[in-house]
């Protein structure tokens, strides 16, 4: 990933977590304590100054009740895509067979 596209990801991502604190009405050190970060790591990732890494990510979506899919702006939930990539598939074969 180019390195813009890369901060603009985690500026996304630190955006979504600063919100969804908010809207739990914690402060940045409840859930730097509730993650088991530290503050200044929970601060530089809100304010997308970092890519989180895995370790850092998951417990700070679980202190949140969120899934690491909604923090990385997934907009389907796991039903609906799968639903999309069996679909996805089958036209996928319908190309091939088609091109044949």
């Amino acid at each position: 990933m180019a390195g813009t596209e890369s901060n603009a990801v985690s500026a996304a991502i630190g955006a979504r977590v600063r919100a969804a604190r908010e809207e739990r009405g914690l402060g940045l050190n409840a859930l730097a304590r509730l993650a088991g970060v530290s503050n200044s790591t929970l601060s530089r990732f809100e304010r997308g100054l970092g890519s989180p890494t895995v370790d850092v990510l998951v417990p700070i979506t679980r202190a949140l009740a969120v899934t690491v899919g909604e923090m990385l702006g997934e907009q389907y939930g796991s039903e609906e895509l799968h639903r999309l990539r069996r679909e996805n598939a089958k036209l996928k074969k319908a190309l091939r067979e088609m091109t044949r």
